[in-house]
């Protein structure tokens, strides 16, 4: 990243011999998308910047099949820019926005009986719940080649909308 004079860069524009560089800080592999606090609105008030990384080349340890994303979190307040915080990250959706808590007024817990889930509840009462045969009560272990409960193989049977793509079945 790098911190440059507006005013300087405008003056060695028109041929004048000035560096507008003020300071160069290295960041993490390849940066990709950086945004400023605030910055969209009018409200911007240039106290951070975050560098988001598609690639953390080296950085975490694997935890799967996807290499996490690398974000960093940049103070631009100071005289000397520096990172303050770095970490990994999900890959997508690769865009964020700072903004001051004040903004955000949040609901901390849903009330179960709020019409928004009314829908979900209507669809979780349709639901077949199997019951638990005696060994999954006891926690024992399926065997390789032991034969599943009657209501687990029921499940393997194809759906009415696949029929036709079943051998023997309707085209």
């Amino acid at each position: 990243m790098v911190k440059w004079n507006i005013d300087k860069a405008k003056r060695a524009f028109v041929s004048e011999e000035i560096d507008p560089i003020a300071q160069k800080l290295d960041v993490a592999y390849q940066p990709g998308h950086n945004h400023a606090s605030v910055v969209a609105s009018k409200n911007a008030d240039g106290k951070w910047l975050v560098s988001l990384k598609k690639f953390s080349k080296d950085r975490f340890i694997n935890a799967g099949p996807l290499k996490p994303n690398n974000d960093q979190l940049i103070d631009i307040t100071q005289n000397e820019i520096r990172v303050d915080h770095e970490g990994p990250a999900c890959a997508e959706p690769h865009d964020m926005e700072i903004i001051h808590r004040s903004v955000i007024n949040p609901i901390i817990v849903y009330k179960r009986d709020d019409p928004m889930w009314e829908e979900t509840r209507r669809w979780a009462a349709t639901l077949e719940r199997p019951a638990l045969q005696p060994r999954q009560i006891r926690g024992e272990r399926r065997r390789r080649g032991d034969r599943l409960p009657d209501e687990y193989e029921r499940h393997r049977e194809p759906e009415p909308w696949l029929q036709h793509c079943t051998p023997g079945g309707s085209p």
